[in-house]
């Protein structure tokens, strides 16, 4: 661990290109910012170095579709992904209604390709 210095939930390496991961448990929509800075920050980090000039891929990875959340990605070039574990239902069920749902859940619709 390196503290005081930004650490994306993963990188990952590949010979074509680099994904760079981020998880948010909720409807975080600030880790949009937040992966785009990890983004940004990857090619001055001279320890990847040897992977600046590959193309970089940024996914934002949730336990839940929510629409605004989409639609944010959508606009700022992320996938989002949906992945859901069992883990999620038990951590789901400690959660205020607002924080399960998502904020600002009802307030995007996203218009058809």
């Amino acid at each position: 661990m390196k503290l005081g210095k930004p650490r994306a939930d993963a990188v990952v390496l590949l010979p074509e290109k680099v994904i760079i991961i981020e998880v948010a448990s909720r409807n975080e929509f600030w880790k949009i910012e937040q992966l785009k800075e990890y983004g940004r920050l990857f090619r001055m980090t001279d320890e990847f170095k040897e992977h600046w000039k590959k193309p970089i891929e940024l996914q934002l990875i949730v336990p839940v579709y929510n629409k605004y959340l989409h639609e944010r990605c959508i606009k700022e070039g992320i996938e989002m992904v949906v992945f859901t574990e069992t883990f999620w239902e038990i951590y789901a069920h400690t959660l205020r209604g607002r924080d399960k749902e998502g904020r600002f859940k009802g307030t995007i619709e996203i218009p058809p390709p």
